[in-house]
């Protein structure tokens, strides 16, 4: 009986097998169960004995009496598995770790008690079998993870097959009377094999599963050129145990290494006549004379010669004089098969490479370039705007309704996914690039992989100039386009259609590398989109960007361990390298291993939970009270894949103990030397756990303090989340920014819920007070600090996280600067939450502004005043929920806790997009904690306040650290 499950497994448990339905005979469950990265999942079965098998990915496992344990297997052909086996009454639990996990699931009746077991890779059993028989054409891996030699209390045995392309398994045929079951996985995935389950055939694909029974053979073979995969999992009998195989009998001799089996022979010497026909396929029993060669070049396919071997009968300068001879019919036979070309226009080229690029990370292979983000104009609509449209694009277009806001959107996805998947922009010329320019810097300041295909003027220059065109007299090369070089991590104009291939490939060498990503820029002529060019076909062949973890150097890990024995109060920071290196595990191990705190900066916050004994929540300007005590005390700072920017460092003043030295773990060489740090240039994760095991016998010195501040913190943070607000001037209600914060994280939101914000005071709130519960569910544009992020990123996030509930928190200041894309959500029908926040003004500034001795000016949203001629009339009313609902979304209001709960509950229950308008208090947000922020305050100024604020300043700037 063959089961087939063609679309990707559910998110969960999926039953393949059950012992109440059609293949109750088999006596097992067997299923697939898929775990989101941050995700629980717990089982308990209380009669029967589980076994759960790691196929690939990351986790957290832990079990009843078992302790907790990370396991991570990259993919189930290279490397050998994990395989818990628990018996009756053990609850197992898994969490999803970095990309998440997926696992298969047995159990059966067994009430016999016996100890759990962790079978690591190690402990994996693996061994080539059919080898010196058949003539390998039987050879494979069999990996048996236990059986009854390891494991007799178990009723199951479980183990896994490679089938080698090509070659048989399971063979000769056999049989036993236990009842078994083979689950498949293809490399690549869109392989095949054969199989016979008595005398029945059955193509198998990726993701069958064959259930055998007492007596049948089951013989199989897979396709050449595709590596097969399988599982197999038996199920004793009571009194009868899993042993021998009983292979037919009348296959049986097959297996004697001495047996004579039939071969071709080979020739001797074969030539091909000047009338043959047929294909050359570089068979080398076949023998040619250098005579013959040219004329049998028209019926040689010469794309399937390995021209690095030599043929028998001719040397390769002989062969090579022939294919260099235009005179020859060789060289155009051979040219022909080598250079095949397609006559493409630069945009449908551009288009068709996008939509062949792949990454390959950790060994999984995933498809990179997801969509198009892009408003037309006339600078591109008919060049790539006619590629876009054409039936046999597969990429889809999101219809921005500004340019950043796409942008931002295409930034938000390419976050979420951890840089794993990314999205391009396009616009047309003059204005409609130029609003992408800052979203460029923020996707460049962020490390962020986006893709700007801005359209450009006329490269021939005829119709110059052209409407919307910049004219530069100086410089006549100057366009709209160049703005973008200083905010691209690499940029190109495309002026021939040739160009756009080496343009492309240099595009895709920076957006893969994670040293380098951010804004990558093409800029498109507007006539040169619609030229057409014969490209060569290989060039639209699949490629797949490898990105390889940097291996740290054993005198990397030395310099490292030295200076971590040398702290005695050593602090750690994590950074975004830590969330996309995938090395959220490998930190918490880290810091437990040694007693080490850690803080967060905004990238990073959100890797590890809120609860973890070692994390202080955010560092620095925007941090909290425990991260920034401690850090003022640190004798050694690990920074591990951070920028090391002025709000982590509160502006290199953070870190006031004289002997502080600095570890720079980082990918990019740049961050890694900053503030004169010791650079160790390598991927986060395996330094990490390289140094867990690099100064046995070491803890810092921090004894309960860490846990002192925490405790002191956390009730810090559960008094904010209390916190009440003055009323308005006119008696009506008003919320605390940090109570809205609270009842949000705390009560309102599902916590796997992914919130989203970028600027003003709502982030520098959430980083220090709001507590994540699963991870990456923290999305926050903090290095630009770009006003319109929130809203558009949101879109962006959504299209990514489509099963999860997606919630942007801005401000009234940040929604009035860039709300458009809440349109294109309403189209999309991409449900999105938008909490926004309306303290009537860029109150953010305002704080500042005053601190600063300065009186409030420009930054309240007040009418202006006849009398003073000034911004200080009465606050402006603005009702967003009606702005919301005018574009067809649904518009919620909240001034009262009560208010808010009920706002949210709606929300929570529509299809669409919603957005809630909630009315708070100028004042109420946070302040700083022990942290301080350098700006240029003015020295000389009527105010004396001012210059008070000026001394001030000057007198924290000697404590600042100068580089």
């Amino acid at each position: 009986m063959q089961f087939h499950h063609k679309p990707p497994f559910n998110h969960g448990l999926t039953m393949l097998s059950s012992r109440a339905g059609a293949t109750a005979d088999m006596l097992m469950d067997f299923g697939v169960l898929r775990v989101n990265e941050g995700e629980h999942y717990v089982s308990h079965q209380k009669t029967d004995e589980q076994c759960w098998l790691l196929a690939c990915g990351n986790a957290e496992l832990s079990w009843t009496r078992g302790g907790f344990h990370t396991v991570s297997r990259p993919n189930l052909f290279d490397y050998s598995p994990w395989c818990l086996s628990v018996p009756l009454g053990t609850q197992v639990n898994i969490t999803g770790g970095a990309g998440g996990c997926e696992w298969y699931y047995a159990a059966t009746d067994n009430v016999k008690p016996f100890a759990s077991k962790l079978y690591t890779p190690e402990e994996c059993r693996s061994e080539f079998r059919g080898e010196g028989t058949m003539r390998e054409t039987s050879t494979r891996i069999v990996r048996t993870i236990f059986d009854d030699t390891n494991r007799p209390e178990s009723n199951l045995v479980i183990g896994e097959v490679i089938g080698v392309p090509g070659k048989w398994s399971s063979y000769p045929p056999h049989h036993h009377p236990q009842p078994e079951i083979y689950h498949y996985r293809f490399l690549p995935s869109q392989g095949f094999g054969l199989t016979a389950i008595g005398n029945t055939p059955y193509i198998i694909r990726d993701k069958d599963t064959i259930f055998i029974r007492d007596g049948e053979d089951h013989p199989q073979v897979t396709a050449p050129g595709y590596a097969m995969w399988y599982l197999w999992v038996i199920r004793h009998l009571e009194g009868n145990h899993y042993g021998p195989q009983y292979v037919a009998e009348e296959h049986q001799w097959v297996t004697g290494p001495q047996e004579a089996i039939w071969q071709p022979k080979k020739s001797e010497e074969l030539y091909m006549e000047t009338d043959a026909r047929g294909i050359f396929t570089g068979n080398d029993d076949f023998i040619f004379n250098t005579a013959n060669l040219n004329a049998v070049s028209d019926v040689i396919d010469f794309r399937s010669l390995d021209m690095t071997d030599t043929l028998i009968g001719i040397s390769m300068p002989e062969l090579d004089r022939s294919l260099g001879d235009p005179e020859s019919d060789m060289y155009e036979a051979y040219h022909k098969g080598m250079e095949e070309t397609i006559r493409l226009t630069t945009a449908q080229a551009l288009l068709r490479f996008l939509d062949n690029q792949y990454i390959e990370v950790d060994g999984e292979e995933i498809k990179f370039v997801a969509g198009v983000f892009g408003i037309f104009g006339h600078g591109v609509v008919v060049g790539l705007g006619e590629a876009l449209a054409a039936k046999q694009n597969p990429l889809p277009f999101y219809q921005a309704k500004n340019e950043q806001g796409g942008a931002h959107a295409a930034m938000g996805f390419a976050k979420q996914n951890n840089r794993r998947r990314i999205m391009a922009v396009c616009s047309s010329i003059g204005p409609g690039a130029l609003n992408m320019v800052t979203a460029a810097g923020t996707a460049t300041a962020n490390h962020i992989p986006v893709l700007f295909l801005p359209g450009d003027v006329f490269a021939c220059r005829q119709p110059d100039p052209v409407l919307q065109q910049v004219e530069i007299p100086h410089d006549y090369t100057k366009t709209s386009g160049d703005a973008f070089r200083a905010v691209s991590r690499y940029w190109d104009r495309v002026n021939r259609p040739e160009q756009l291939m080496s343009a492309l490939i240099n595009a895709f060498r920076v957006l893969t590398d994670p040293a380098e990503t951010g804004a990558v820029t093409l800029c498109l002529p507007q006539d040169v989109q619609g030229e057409a060019y014969d490209y060569p076909e290989v060039f639209f062949a699949k490629r797949v960007h490898h990105i390889e973890r940097r291996i740290p150097t054993p005198g990397q890990i030395e310099r490292s361990a030295a200076m971590l024995k040398a702290a005695k109060k050593p602090l750690v920071i994590c950074g975004g390298g830590v969330r996309f290196s995938g090395a959220g595990a490998a930190l918490e191990q880290f810091c437990q291993t040694y007693h080490i705190p850690f803080g967060e900066t905004q990238a990073g916050k959100g890797t590890i939970l809120w609860d973890n004994p070692y994390n202080l929540s955010g560092i620095g300007t925007t941090g909290s009270l425990a991260a920034n005590k401690l850090a003022k005390e640190a004798d050694l700072i690990i920074a591990v894949g951070t920028r090391l920017g002025d709000f982590t460092t509160c502006s290199k003043w953070l870190f006031q103990n004289p002997a502080c030295r600095i570890l720079g773990i980082n990918i990019a060489p740049f961050d890694a030397y900053k503030m004169n740090g010791e650079p160790i240039i390598t991927d986060a994760k395996l330094m990490l756990e390289a140094l867990n095991t690099a100064a046995p016998g070491y803890t810092s010195a921090w004894g309960n303090r860490i846990k002192a501040v925490r405790e002191e913190w956390k009730a810090e943070v559960d008094r904010l989340y209390h916190e009440d607000a003055d009323p308005a001037p006119d008696g009506s209600p008003l919320l605390s920014q940090v109570r809205v914060l609270g009842e949000l994280n705390d009560r309102l939101l599902p916590q796997d819920g992914i919130v989203v914000s970028g600027s003003g005071s709502i982030p520098s709130d959430m980083q220090r007070v709001w507590r994540i519960r699963v991870r990456d569910t923290y999305h926050m544009e903090y290095a630009f600090s770009c006003m319109g992020y929130e809203i558009a990123a949101a879109l962006g996030v959504k299209i990514a996280r489509p099963d999860r509930e997606v919630v942007a928190i801005v401000g009234d200041g940040a929604y009035t600067m860039l709300h458009t894309e809440l349109l294109t959500a309403v189209q999309e029908g991409k449900k999105i939450i938008i909490v926004v926040l309306d303290n009537a003004g860029f109150h953010c500034i305002d704080n500042l502004q005053h601190s600063q001795g300065i009186v409030h000016f420009g930054n309240e949203w007040k009418t202006r005043n006849a009398q003073s001629g000034r911004l200080d009339g009465p606050s402006v009313q603005v009702d967003y929920a009606k702005n919301a609902e005018s574009w067809g979304a649904l518009g919620l209001r909240a001034r009262t806790v009560d208010e808010l709960a009920q706002a949210v509950k709606e929300a929570l229950a529509a299809k669409g997009p919603v957005l809630i308008d909630v009315k708070t208090s100028p004042k109420s947000m946070t302040r700083g904690y022990e942290s301080w922020w350098r700006v240029g305050t003015a020295q000389v100024s009527t105010n004396p306040e001012v210059e008070a604020a000026a001394k001030s300043m000057a007198a924290e700037v000697i404590k600042t650290r100068k580089f």
